[in-house]
């Protein structure tokens, strides 16, 4: 069996391309809830993202990319895991895109 992947080592930064509103909000909570530490929640360069874009740097393990994209995956369409070049803020960059699942309800607040 595989060790259980850390997912509160790295900080992933959100970015909402979705031009929806309150989304990077919404999915740091379910990234959180899913046990990742979330940083920066911002806005994306443009809302017209469609697919979920997650990038990395080279130091973020295939494990940790897989449990990334299956938890955003539940959410709706994610794209090409990239790789960008070591030296930009952060290592985890998530930009959420606009395509939702249809199960995929605004979560509710207890």
């Amino acid at each position: 069996t595989s060790a259980p992947v850390d997912k509160s080592k790295v900080k992933i930064e959100v970015q909402n391309g979705s031009g929806i509103a309150g989304e990077g909000a919404r999915v740091k909570d379910i990234l959180e809830e899913a046990g990742f530490k979330v940083g920066a929640v911002g806005n994306a360069d443009n809302s017209n993202y469609t697919e979920t874009i997650i990038t990395v740097s080279d130091k973020i393990e295939e494990v940790f990319i897989d449990e990334l994209t299956k938890i955003l995956e539940a959410r709706g369409a994610v794209g090409k895991v990239e790789k960008f070049a070591t030296g930009e803020d952060g290592e985890v960059l998530v930009i959420i895109g606009s395509d939702l699942k249809e199960e995929a309800e605004p979560t509710q607040e207890e």
